[in-house]
Parts: structure tokens; sequence; C-alpha cells
């Protein structure tokens, strides 16, 4: 995640417990918060958006806006991480 240029979460409290030290996880990434509860929204650290509502009401409005992408370099590079 410290690479990562964006990061969601969905239906999930992004606290010390699930990532660790809040101000190293993920510190380049957009971060986009989806949840039914508006008010865990900003609780535990900023983010830059916020989808309000049940994940597959959001996920179904969402993914018609979602363009195909080349994701083969990102692929590969995921790979290189991998241990033996």
């Amino acid at each position: 995640m410290a690479e990562a240029d964006r990061a969601r979460a969905a239906g999930m409290r992004s606290d010390g417990r699930v990532t660790g030290h809040l101000e190293t996880y993920a510190p380049n990434a957009k971060t986009v918060d989806i949840g039914i509860d508006p008010s865990e929204t900003n609780k535990n650290g900023p983010v830059d958006g916020a989808l309000v509502g049940g994940l597959l009401e959001v996920l179904t409005k969402l993914m018609p806006s979602v363009a195909p992408g080349n994701r083969g370099p990102w692929l590969q590079y995921l790979d290189g991480l991998k241990g033996d």
C-alpha cells in the first residue's frame, strides 16, 4: 500500500487496527470511502471522496463510468513483488 496511488475502503473502518499507522498507510494515495453510514466518513482520517450507500448499490452505479485500462504493466509490477 505504501506505493498505491488509489485506495478504496468498502464497509470497513480505516483505523490503526486495519492500516497500522494511518500517517504512513498509502501516503500518496487518493482515498475513497464506500459505506452505508455517512457519519463514519472521515472519522479516522480525511478521505478524498466518499460514496454513501450499500456496496451493491454504489458499485452498480459506479461501474458504468469506469473505463477499461491497460493493467498489464501494473500486474507485471505486482508479479515482481511476489516471493518464491
